[in-house]
């Protein structure tokens, strides 16, 4: 057997284990892919297996896991280690959710179960988004729209909500905003763009046909592109100027496909609170004026009176 050097100290990722599994699992070769699985569904296994046996369990190599754990961002496979022993000592919702990872939606489950399933996805959802949240790709997209003369946010089907509630939350603080997911106006605003303007497109697959349509029409205009995806090798990503990650579990019809909206959300929450703080002074002012003349709409008398 492999003798493994003890694990001692922390590393410094940044990023939980299944976080990164998450991610990366797409653009996996498929040697790889089979440890990326083998650990989503038993993830403390680094804890107890050596190199050799993770890779004996997983019908793979040694020099294959090694270079595993170097596509996540680990030195090494004891790094990797240190890693899982960090993650599974997290909260009691995280462990909790080990067990219940790649639970799909039963029709026969109770209403009670049902509800365990997605409160459980949903927190392993925000924990992976705030895990793999590059920090300065996000600092880089909200500096290009607070200079931007105007925002274009594209979206379809269930990203299109998310569209409209940053537009809404953009426009409240003064940044010249409209958001697209009708293909035909998304086309023909993208095509009116000037260079300095910012195009923004939401799509968690980064495959969504209309929504790569629409973001290269306003790569063609010289305009600074933004795409929000879990994916950073998809066409959508490939296309912009800055990829802007979020990491909700992919399975059809389950809590984790449900849980993917509410992670796209709290990225958009994250870059407008961004773009309020490279604006504060500007981001005030027009908070204070949009409630007062709301203020002034909800209250008949004083409406009146002035």
């Amino acid at each position: 057997m492999e003798s493994e050097p003890a694990v001692t100290g922390v590393p410094s990722p940044e990023f939980g284990l299944l976080a990164r599994v998450q991610a990366a699992l797409p653009s996996l070769s498929p040697s790889m892919a089979k440890i990326a699985r083998l650990l989503l569904g038993n993830p403390e296994l680094p804890l107890t297996l050596s190199i050799t046996e993770l890779a004996d369990r997983a019908g793979t190599s040694p020099p294959t896991v090694t270079r595993f754990c170097r596509q996540l961002g680990y030195g090494g496979y004891v790094p990797l280690r240190v890693g899982v022993a960090a993650d599974l000592g997290r909260s009691d919702a995280q462990t909790e959710f080990v067990h219940e990872l790649g639970r799909t939606f039963d029709p026969d489950e109770s209403s009670t179960a049902l509800l365990k399933t997605l409160r459980l996805s949903h927190i392993n959802s925000i924990q992976a988004a705030a895990d793999l949240i590059a920090l300065d790709d996000f600092e880089t997209a909200a500096g290009a729209i607070a200079a931007s003369p105007r925002v274009d946010i594209y979206g379809v089907a269930g990203s299109a909500t998310v569209a409209h509630s940053l537009h809404d939350r953009l426009y409240r603080i003064g940044v010249h905003t409209h958001s697209w997911s009708e293909v035909h106006h998304g086309l023909m605003s993208a095509s009116l763009l000037q260079l300095g303007s910012t195009a923004i497109a939401i799509s968690n697959s980064g495959r969504t046909s209309e929504v790569v349509e629409m973001l290269a029409a306003a790569r063609d205009t010289g305009a600074t592109t933004v795409a929000m995806t879990s994916d950073p090798h998809s066409p959508l990503a490939e296309l912009a100027d800055t990829h802007l990650r979020t990491s909700p579990p992919d399975q059809f019809f389950s809590a984790g496909g449900i849980a993917a909206q509410t992670v796209q959300m709290f990225a958009c929450n994250v870059l407008y609170m961004l773009v309020a703080k490279a604006t504060y002074t500007r981001t005030q002012e027009a908070l204070a004026l949009s409630a007062a003349v709301i203020d002034n709409h909800n209250n008949p008398r004083r409406r009146q009176q002035s």
